[in-house]
């Protein structure tokens, strides 16, 4: 069986895009296959902004995305770098910065690019969504 890294790159907007990677992942694990990862990275990161208030007539993607997750065990991370740049920031980068406020979603891990360098050596395929 394989072993699979999943990069998903697309903004929150983007909700088919993490509809076609639950519905990978999902068809992945029945077939016996092993998911490390979903890495978010350049404009997904704001997916791990747990203060962004979706209209109430969108589906709730994030949390979909995080229940999936937690459910088949599969760990979610986001780089620190673009996360940042996009006003993502964790509770220990707050404090540093006298900043009043974290954003960071508890669920996702802040991480940086060498985390994703490790899976890439570790799976053996990489899907980007």
């Amino acid at each position: 069986m394989a072993t699979f890294t999943l990069l998903l790159s697309q903004p929150l907007s983007d909700a088919n895009n993490v509809i076609n990677l639950m519905g990978f992942a999902q068809a992945a694990r029945i077939a016996g296959h092993d998911i490390t990862s979903v890495f978010c990275y350049q404009a997904c990161t704001e997916f791990a902004n747990q203060l962004q208030v979706l209209p109430s007539d969108e589906p709730n993607i994030r949390k979909q995305l995080k229940s999936f997750c937690q459910q088949h065990g599969i760990a979610l991370e986001v780089c620190i770098s673009a996360a940042n740049r996009r006003g993502v920031i964790s509770d220990e980068d707050a404090s540093d910065n006298d900043l009043a406020h974290h954003s960071l979603d508890p669920d996702f891990a802040l991480v940086g690019l060498g985390e994703l360098a490790q899976h890439l050596q570790r799976s053996d395929r990489v899907v980007q969504f």
